[in-house]
């Protein structure tokens, strides 16, 4: 939505903040916790987190495109997993023998 205003040459009515935190799987110690702390004493209308898609025709009368944002996308899941091949990471796959 930024991007689009941008291009348009369009300012909005309001300020925006865009907090963009680079450590949010480690912890936020050095994203999230410096970005919370300047925004601390600020006020805010709407704190938006992460939006999913853009839909049209969602309901009658609604003639423009509706960009759903979500809120809660986190949940909980308690899972018993048995792992029998080594440990690493999704990034960096480990080299499988039959291929």
């Amino acid at each position: 939505a930024m991007e689009y205003l941008i291009s348009k040459n369009q300012l909005p009515n309001r300020t925006i903040y865009i907090a963009i935190g680079h450590d949010e799987e480690t912890g936020g110690h050095d994203g999230a916790a410096h970005i919370a702390k300047y925004l601390k004493d600020k006020r805010f209308e709407a704190i938006f987190d992460e939006g999913t898609m853009i839909v049209s025709n969602l309901m009658p009368g609604l003639d423009v495109p509706l960009a759903m944002i979500s809120v809660a996308e986190k949940g909980l899941l308690n899972v018993e997993l048995s792992i029998t091949s080594p440990g690493g990471h999704s990034s960096v796959p480990p080299v499988r023998e039959d291929s």
